[in-house]
């Protein structure tokens, strides 16, 4: 939708290629897994739901781009850990799996010990996950991408996002269809 060419002509940014998505995702994701754990969850359960959900496209084409390029894979590629070392993986665009693998698990496992966002403080800590977001999408643009604080805070703004509820009214008027 033009985007991209939009960001260059007024901001100067060149190379800034959809990476946008992958911070809608992350707060899709911390939503959806905030609305899914609501009632509770079994960390032991969720982690292994989370990684036969997330290993296998992992894997497929890590193998995949494996073969092609002939590369070799660190041990740390069979475990999914390779940006912890802040390093990238050998399959670059899987950086957000390895992540939206463990972020959320330390989550559950955070919250299974009892630590709360206090209700009061939901809004005001949206607003600030949101801001950081903008700010570490602005630094990706300049070549420093940050990725553990964008999955961070992705993930940590969308369960804030579900935990404020909030709602904006929408009024469809569609006149022709009126009788």
């Amino acid at each position: 939708i033009g985007f991209n060419s939009f960001t260059t002509r007024v901001f100067g940014w060149k190379g800034f290629q959809f990476e946008l998505s992958v911070d809608v995702f992350f707060l899709l994701s911390g939503f959806v897994l905030t609305y899914a754990a609501r009632k509770g969850v079994d960390a032991r359960l969720f982690a292994l739901r989370r990684y036969l959900r997330l290993a296998p496209v992992f894997y497929a084409s890590t193998l995949i781009l494996l073969a092609i390029t002939g590369e070799s894979a660190s041990p740390l590629e069979l475990v999914m850990a390779v940006p912890f070392t802040g390093q990238d993986p050998v399959n670059f665009p899987a950086w957000s799996i390895c992540w939206e693998l463990y972020l959320p698990i330390f989550a559950v496992v955070l919250w299974r010990l009892g630590y709360r966002t206090p209700e009061w403080a939901v809004r005001p800590l949206l607003l600030a996950a949101l801001l950081a977001l903008g700010y570490f999408d602005m630094q990706m643009a300049a070549g420093e991408p940050n990725y553990l604080l964008r999955a961070v805070f992705g993930l940590a703004g969308g369960h804030l996002l579900f935990r404020a509820q909030l709602s904006l009214p929408v009024r469809l008027e569609v006149p022709f269809l009126a009788v």
